[in-house]
C-alpha cells in the first residue's frame, strides 16, 4: 500500500505499536503512605496493601497476586518467589467493582 509515494510497513507498524503499549515491570509500589519493594516478605505485602483483587493468598511462598487501585491509577501484578517479592508489573487502569471496591482508600493516604 502507498500513502503519498511512501511505502508503510503495516505489520512493522502494528508490532511497533504493540511493543510500545507494553508497560515496563516497576521496581516498588505503594499502597497509601507505605512504599513495597522488590525483596519484601509477602507478609509486609498482605500488611500494607491487604488482599489483592486477584489471587489466592493461602500460599504465602508462591503467586501471582493482583492490585486493584480503581479507576485512576494502574492495577500492578506482583510476583511472589520464596515468599518474597520477585516482581512487580504494571497492568492497565483498574476498575471499580459493584460492591464499590477500587475506589481510593483516602484514609490511608
Amino acid at each position: 500500500m502507498k500513502l503519498h509515494n511512501r511505502s508503510v510497513n503495516i505489520p512493522g507498524a502494528i508490532a511497533i505499536l504493540l511493543v510500545a503499549t507494553v508497560l515496563p515491570a516497576q521496581a516498588a509500589m505503594r499502597c497509601g503512605t507505605k512504599l513495597i519493594d522488590i525483596g519484601d516478605s509477602a507478609i509486609i505485602l498482605l500488611q500494607e496493601c491487604g488482599e489483592p483483587a486477584i489471587g489466592d493468598t493461602s500460599n504465602l511462598d508462591y503467586g501471582e497476586w493482583t492490585y486493584n487501585f480503581g479507576p485512576e491509577e494502574f492495577m500492578i501484578k506482583v510476583q511472589i518467589v520464596n515468599g518474597q517479592i520477585d516482581i512487580f508489573q504494571t497492568l492497565g487502569r483498574g476498575y471499580v467493582t459493584e460492591e464499590g471496591e477500587g475506589l481510593p482508600d483516602r484514609d490511608n493516604e
